[in-house]
Formats: structure tokens, sequence, C-alpha cells
């Protein structure tokens, strides 16, 4: 249900507005709405190999979320950094705790939270 109310946002705000300035938004929008089909398919219909997929996008959310939130505020120029490849070691870094040491996933996703959100 949550899948298809957050597409329906998506969809309504990629037709009735211009959406320059909205593409992280935009971005964590579809994040979210796959991220919800993706909970229901691996919970109510026990698909196990999707365990290892949300941890990837729940590693994804924190930097969109404040790509998102800073264009929404400060506009399209928030996103021009030259860091901004730096979010992506993030993910990066839950395939590689996946493939080595999967108990330290959750505390790194703590972590990763925390960190951001003190960055914001």
């Amino acid at each position: 249900m949550v899948a298809l109310l957050l597409l329906i946002l998506l969809v309504a705000m990629l037709r009735n507005e211009p959406h320059e300035g909205l593409r992280p938004f935009l971005a964590l929008l579809c994040l979210c709405v796959g991220q919800s089909i993706i909970v229901g398919l691996r919970w109510g219909y026990d698909i196990a190999v999707l365990r290892y997929v949300l941890p990837v996008l729940a590693s994804c959310l924190p930097p969109l979320v404040l790509a998102s939130f800073r264009c929404l505020i400060h506009g399209e120029g928030a996103a021009a950094s030259g860091l901004r490849w730096l979010h992506a070691t993030p993910p990066l870094g839950i395939v590689a705790l996946l493939a080595l040491s999967p108990v330290l996933v959750d505390g790194a996703l703590i972590l990763l939270f925390v960190g951001y959100d003190w960055l914001s």
C-alpha cells in the first residue's frame, strides 16, 4: 500500500511540476517505492535472496535524503559539489561487509544513519 501511494505521489509530481531542482527528491521517492516493494516481497512471500538487497538499499537512503533536502532548500546548485561521488561509498561498503563479515552490517548501518544525521 505504501509503495502504491508513493508511486501515485511520484507520478503526480512528474506530471504537474517542473522537476529540474527535484531530481534527488524524485530519486528518493523511487528508492522508497522500490524498498517498500522489496520488503513486501521478502516478508510476504519469503524470498530469502532479497535479504542481501535490503541493507544495500538502506545504505542508499542517508546520502539520498541529504542530497534531496539540500536541493529542496538551496536549489539545484547544492548538489553540484565536486565530492558528491563520496556518497556512493556507503552502498559499496555495505556490499563489501555483506561479502566479508555480514555480522557487522547492522552496526555499520546504524553508524551510517547517525553519521549522516550529524552531517545535516
